[in-house]
């Protein structure tokens, strides 16, 4: 389980950082992808993509929606499903933290990492910031039943610590 979870953080970061379209700027749209079970704020389109990530249990989907401004700043949302079963408490907060050191990688500094609650169910979940790259990363993860989702805002540290950060992240709900 842990290693899946390296792998999602590493792909979405890649993806984030790499192949994140930088559609013109419209009105700000919800997305809400069938069957993901949240519902997200993002200020444009985003660009959607399903990645095939390898896991020593098989091969898993990995769902993203990235946001890129003309600035290189980017708004990301993910999830793939890490197990059949919620995990336990302990599990949970290993699982997250290893998320979180799985994006900052060898090369990162992990300069907050929070654990947390999210919602009224009050679901495990970590807050946190990472420096990497030249970029900082804010990130909320969740861990709703066996799937993790992740949240973040990706740029200078002006822009994630930005209203427009804020709002987005906010804006990230679990739906039924």
């Amino acid at each position: 389980m842990l290693r899946l979870a390296t792998a999602v953080v590493a792909a979405a970061a890649l993806t984030s950082a790499a192949a994140a379209q930088k559609p013109p700027k419209d009105k700000e749209q919800a997305y809400a992808p069938d069957g993901g079970g949240f519902r997200v704020l993002f200020p444009g389109h985003p660009k959607v993509e399903t990645q095939s990530i390898k896991t020593p249990a098989g091969e898993t989907p990995l769902r993203l929606a990235t946001y890129a401004a003309t600035d290189g700043s980017v708004l990301l949302v993910g999830y793939t499903d890490v197990a059949a079963a919620a995990p336990s408490a302990a599990e949970a907060n290993v699982l997250l933290s290893s998320v979180v050191n799985g994006l900052a990688g060898k090369d990162g500094t992990v300069t907050a990492n929070a654990p947390t609650t999210f919602g009224p169910d009050k679901l495990p979940a970590r807050e946190a910031r990472i420096d990497r790259d030249r970029q900082t990363h804010r990130l909320l993860l969740v861990l709703a039943g066996g799937r993790l989702y992740q949240a973040s805002a990706t740029g200078s540290k002006a822009f994630v610590g930005s209203k427009d950060a804020d709002r987005f992240l906010a804006s990230f709900e679990l739906t039924k």
